[in-house]
């Protein structure tokens, strides 16, 4: 203790005290307070270093934490570059492999020949799935993943993502069916393109696991109020099922039920753990119910705004219908389209049996597989109006006397099915009879809907694929290997459709669809498709600020070759 402090203390005692003595132990007080003011201080002294200390490391701890996160995202840039030009330089060739494979299979081959080329297309687009979905997965990994809110159309959805598959699940002995509840909304807002990327997979993985029976996609409605809803979609399998013990780990990365299933059927693992995060953005979520030897089924469900109400039903009432088919499947899937609309149905499995319905009962059409049709029906009913489900890979395979019937490809889905009907009752457009299958309408696309293409493209296998593509659907397209040559070739001609490259010498297509779009003004013409070989959420983006009208990676396939070309139609020849 200071000595003021001990002076100061005296004269308040002598102030208080008078002329009296000081107190007996008054020194031994004064030092107690003495030792007790020293501690106090030297604990003071030892709190403001330790608070000084724990500042300095506090200090030092953020400085490293902003080193990590500074080390994370150069590292997580760094991943995403490598990601882009990994997929740039390998979906490169890709797309010879593939484009001139399906060029391939359309000239005069042997059955070895067209075998072969079959497995190599197929191993092309195994290929190709790996490497999205490892794409896909780097996205929501790094939360890099964003959903488009446009309006979707819930059947054409469903349809679209079934088209893909007829072919395989009749080449697997399969019958594919589509199911759609009359309660689901015609239009939802949200992204086509994750559900069809959900859809894709688990309707693929059904037809990998089922060797014999049927795969059954089916979407109806769970909830509606409010302007908003919630869908559940399902695909159901004959398969060889999942055992309980191992449905948990299904949806989690890298996860396959075990070493012999990855080696006799493949994948990555990441299919089901994408479709899971999709889901989660989508507010929904995925599960799966299965018994060994017995099949699977998967669900999911997303939540969305709600657009447009469901189509309505009863247009066709009084109508009857004779459905004649040996799958149990696909007799309830017509049954239930059929009944919506009002029509009375009766079902039958057998050719005898849609003999005798016919003689006992008169029937206003006849939908029945091509493998139960009979010469004798048509002659015994030839006024009975008829469509006949066609799988894919048997067209054109009628029993005698059935020529004129329309025909239907399977798997049987609503749009098709009310066309044929309004065209056998109605009278409304063209008989489906007449109506070529997409592979045999190709070459007359550029007939019915005529356009002017320049292709941007410096690569000269890419080249020579798409041009011969383009050939394919009837047209010819003028060649450009940079920007430079766009606009000079833009300068020269009025071109409806410009297939634009983005990587490209001297300058690349981002910056030609700028300058394009600059000296056109408000011109909509040409219309700038992207065709490019990165397939990042980001590349996408710069292409449509660039002015670009669309993007589509590559390699293209040739249905998707077919729609922007079928897009890109003048609105004076558009339907």
């Amino acid at each position: 203790m200071p000595k003021e402090y001990h002076s100061l203390l005296r004269r308040q005692l002598k102030r208080h005290l008078g002329a009296a003595a000081p107190p007996e132990g008054w020194e031994a007080f004064l030092d107690s307070v003495d030792q007790a003011y020293r501690q106090a201080d030297d604990d003071r002294m030892m709190v403001e270093r330790s608070l000084e200390l724990s500042s300095r490391e506090l200090h030092e701890a953020n400085h490293g934490l902003w080193l990590a996160k500074e080390a994370a995202e150069k590292a997580a840039q760094a991943k995403g570059e490598f990601l882009a030009n990994m997929s740039h330089e390998i979906r490169t060739p890709m797309n010879a492999v593939i484009g001139l494979t399906a060029l391939l299979l359309d000239t005069e081959l042997s059955a070895e020949q067209r075998e072969y080329l079959e497995t190599v297309r197929f191993a092309g687009e195994s290929l190709l799935e790996i490497i999205n979905d490892i794409l896909d997965f780097s996205r929501i990994e790094s939360s890099r993943l964003e959903l488009e809110q446009c309006p979707v159309d819930v059947r054409a959805c469903l349809e679209s993502s079934i088209d893909l598959f007829g072919l395989r699940a009749v080449k697997g002995g399969v019958d594919l069916i589509c199911r759609v509840d009359p309660s689901v909304p015609a239009i939802i807002r949200g992204d086509s393109t994750r559900i069809r990327q959900i859809l894709l997979n688990l309707i693929g993985n059904a037809i990998k696991f089922t060797e014999s029976g049927s795969v059954t996609v089916w979407v109806t409605t769970l909830s509606t109020g409010n302007g908003k809803c919630e869908l559940q979609f399902a695909v159901e399998d004959t398969g060889i099922g999942i055992p309980a013990g191992k449905l948990d780990k299904l949806f989690d990365s890298f996860t396959q039920l075990d070493c012999t299933t990855t080696r006799k059927y493949g994948g990555t693992g990441l299919g089901l753990a994408i479709s899971r995060r999709l889901c989660e953005l989508m507010g929904g979520q995925i599960w799966a119910e299965s018994e060994p030897g017995a099949g699977s089924t998967f669900y999911f469900t997303i939540r969305s705004e709600l657009l447009q109400e469901p189509p309505p039903g009863g247009m066709y009432k009084g109508k009857r219908a004779l459905v004649a088919d040996g799958s149990a499947g696909v007799r309830t899937a017509l049954r239930e389209m059929l009944e919506w609309w009002g029509v009375e149905v009766t079902a039958v499995a057998t050719a005898d049996s849609l003999e005798l319905a016919l003689a006992g009962s008169h029937f206003d059409v006849l939908v029945t597989d091509a493998a139960l049709a009979r010469a004798r029906v048509r002659q015994a009913w030839p006024q009975l109006p008829a469509i006949m489900l066609d799988r894919p890979g048997t067209f054109g395979r009628l029993t005698g006397g059935w020529e004129t019937a329309s025909r239907l490809p399977t798997p049987v889905r609503e749009t098709p099915l009310r066309v044929t009907l309004d065209c056998l009752w109605n009278g409304a457009g063209r008989h489906l009879s007449q109506t070529p299958w997409p592979e045999q309408d190709s070459a007359r696309l550029g007939d019915r809907n005529p356009l002017r293409i320049l292709l941007a493209e410096d690569n000269p296998v890419n080249q020579r694929v798409l041009l011969k593509l383009l050939e394919r659907f009837g047209y010819h397209a003028d060649l450009a290997v940079n920007g430079h040559q766009v606009l000079d070739a833009a300068e020269r001609n009025q071109y409806d459709l410009v297939l634009m490259d983005v990587h490209m010498p001297e300058m690349d297509g981002l910056e030609a669809a700028r300058q394009l779009r600059q000296r056109n003004g408000d011109d909509p013409r040409p219309r700038i498709v992207a065709l490019t070989a990165s397939a990042l959420h980001e590349d996408r983006e710069r292409c449509l600020a660039a002015g670009m009208d669309s993007y589509t990676t590559k390699p293209i396939r040739v249905e998707e070759l077919r729609r922007v070309l079928e897009e890109s139609a003048p609105s004076s020849s558009r339907v």
